[in-house]
């Protein structure tokens, strides 16, 4: 099994699911995302991966218990990978699967905080933002 590099993402396909196009052969390093293939109306679109049993569980109520051991052939460096920082999965049947992974890539949009008056509620509010090391794109 090959992993492949994409946009600073190690995609590991499985279940027969084809990597995206301009996707390079590469070692496995985090963040590791698997590529499966799985019924859209039956199944998650993407969902964190902790424990390499849950991307072989099957849809439905026994989500919510531990994952059982699994037996797949998976390589050593993939499985340490999951233990040390945790994984995703990917649905390819989703039509905008990939365009998931470029939002996931994107820091996310600081809020516009627009305080009229600075009177003595948005004069305190305002101070407190900014003791609080609120991460706003502008006041």
């Amino acid at each position: 099994m090959t992993c492949y590099g994409y946009r600073g993402f190690c995609l590991f396909p499985i279940d027969g699911a084809p990597p995206p196009d301009g996707a390079v052969p590469c070692e496995p390093f985090a963040p590791l995302v698997f590529v499966v293939r799985r019924d859209p109306l039956r199944s998650r679109g993407v969902f964190a991966v902790n424990h390499v049993g849950e991307l072989f569980e099957g849809e439905g109520p026994q989500l919510l218990l531990p994952p059982a051991e699994t037996d797949a052939a998976l390589p050593d460096s993939v499985r340490a990978i999951v233990e040390q920082c945790g994984a995703a999965a990917l649905n390819t049947e989703f039509s905008r699967a990939f365009e998931v992974l470029a939002a996931l890539s994107a820091p996310p949009a600081r809020p516009v905080i627009t305080i009229v008056g600075l009177g003595d509620v948005g004069a305190t509010t305002l101070l407190g933002m900014k003791l609080l090391g609120a991460e706003l794109s502008r006041f």
